[in-house]
């Protein structure tokens, strides 16, 4: 079942229809952001691994998290593999 409203997963937010919003999604190894329109089109705003973003600047925030992580974290050990961001 499709959600009604969405928040952003960084800084809480709620989506209206005017914003310019983006979608995440991320595993170990990849990290990838697409335009909010896009994912809509293929389903994938409501999948387990999608990240909301409200815009330019929480999309900087989470690229800052995972370039931090990936930088201080091997991609072997803790969390077997697979980074922590939001």
């Amino acid at each position: 079942m499709k959600r009604t409203s969405y928040n952003c997963d960084i800084c809480g937010v709620e989506r209206k229809e005017a914003n310019h919003w983006f979608v995440a999604t991320k595993d170990a190894v990849c990290f990838s952001i697409e335009a909010w329109d896009a994912a809509e089109i293929e389903n994938d705003l409501d999948s387990m691994n999608a990240i909301h973003l409200c815009g330019q600047v929480c999309a900087h925030k989470l690229l800052d998290r995972f370039l931090v992580e990936t930088s201080t974290t091997s991609t072997k050990g803790e969390n077997n593999g697979e980074k922590q961001f939001v």
